[in-house]
């Protein structure tokens, strides 16, 4: 009797998991995941940084099609340091990482290089790119802030105004900070898009020392707005 009872009692639990799994199945069916970077280990000090698809990205684009895509996936990977691989073999203690995003309104392309320091070092350096997807063309940063090659001493104190913010401020190296007398292209800081705002990002080890990481923050549109040109308000709006 205690076998029987058992028995149903195991039968029934299996069924209670095969239910549970068909129910999340359903519950997850039609959603869309966005790419997200993963770290998988492979052999000894080696890392590959699996990142989302630039052709996944750009079928995320309106107004693309087949012809324009190919162009664009040449044009973007041929001017990318690391020709948009995320992985090289034949340097087997360096490592990459690409990651892709868009603007609001689909035209402008954000595509962001990650370069590990290899085995036994931590640092970490990032090339960011800025691609108009229209016209296949690289936008600068020299491009996107008004006068951007001269000081600006109203955007200087702006960015001043939000690096204070960071809770981790008080391990700035004050030399290594941005200068009034320096030019907006000076700061050191690459572009990322952030929502209703401007992402800037310096590498560990350029406003601290490296174990203090990376420092970023987001100027809101409404204040950065007038340091941008025509390029930058269509970029970041």
């Amino acid at each position: 009797m205690n076998e029987k009872t058992n028995f149903i009692k195991k039968l029934n639990g299996f069924f209670l998991i095969f239910f549970a799994i068909i129910q999340l199945n359903c519950c997850n069916r039609g959603k869309t995941e966005q790419p997200a970077t993963q770290t998988e280990t492979e052999g000894l000090g080696t890392v590959i940084i699996r990142t989302g698809s630039l052709v996944d990205t750009l079928n995320g684009i309106n107004n693309i099609d087949y012809d324009k895509r190919s162009q664009l996936i040449t044009f973007i990977n041929g001017a990318l340091k690391h020709n948009g691989k995320s992985f090289y073999e034949e340097e087997a203690n360096s490592d990459y990482g690409v990651k892709y995003s868009f603007n609001a309104n689909g035209k402008y392309l954000f595509v962001t290089e990650t370069e590990f320091g290899g085995s036994g070092s931590s640092f970490e350096g990032v090339q960011s790119y800025i691609f108009d997807t229209e016209s296949i063309k690289l936008i600068p940063t020299e491009s996107i802030f008004i006068n951007a090659n001269a000081p600006n001493p109203s955007f200087h104190k702006l960015v001043i105004e939000y690096l204070l913010k960071n809770k981790q401020f008080e391990q700035f190296t004050p030399e290594n900070l941005p200068k009034a007398e320096d030019s907006i292209t000076d700061y050191g800081f690459s572009l990322f898009y952030a929502k209703d705002g401007i992402g800037l990002r310096w590498d560990e080890g350029t406003l601290a020392a490296n174990a203090a990481g990376a420092f970023e923050i987001v100027l809101p549109y409404s204040k950065a707005r007038d340091f941008l040109t025509q390029t930058g308000k269509d970029v970041f709006k």
